[in-house]
């Protein structure tokens, strides 16, 4: 035996490394598996369904602004037309007469 031979020893820092590798596949399980019995599924599953829920909300909100583009849309092409511009202009007097004419109307006599 010879005194002083440190070549089989290994720095103690690299052999905690080594303990900490070989042990993280192990804990890192049982940390998940911990805070799982702890709390549960529940806050995920809550925020699962709160998400779902704003999706829903948000699907809805698209289809009515993609229904008011299309009328936007469907509009903007339509004042191009010269013949729709000159109906729209008499149906506008048109309906400016009818609540002219309604307004000179006299009202009812009511009965005493």
């Amino acid at each position: 035996m010879i005194l002083g031979d440190d070549s089989n020893r290994q720095h103690p820092l690299a052999r905690a490394g080594e303990v900490i590798l070989f042990w993280i596949p192990v804990v890192i399980p049982l940390v998940l598996l911990s805070q799982l019995g702890t709390q549960g599924m529940r806050p995920a599953l809550e925020e699962a369904e709160a998400m779902a829920e704003d999706e829903r909300k948000l699907d809805e909100e698209l289809l009515v602004t993609e229904e008011r583009r299309r009328e936007l849309d469907s509009e903007y092409q339509s004042l191009g037309d010269e013949i729709y511009r000159h109906r729209s202009a008499r149906r506008l007097r048109s309906s400016l007469r009818t609540s002219a004419d309604l307004d000179r109307r006299p009202a009812p006599a009511r009965k005493r």
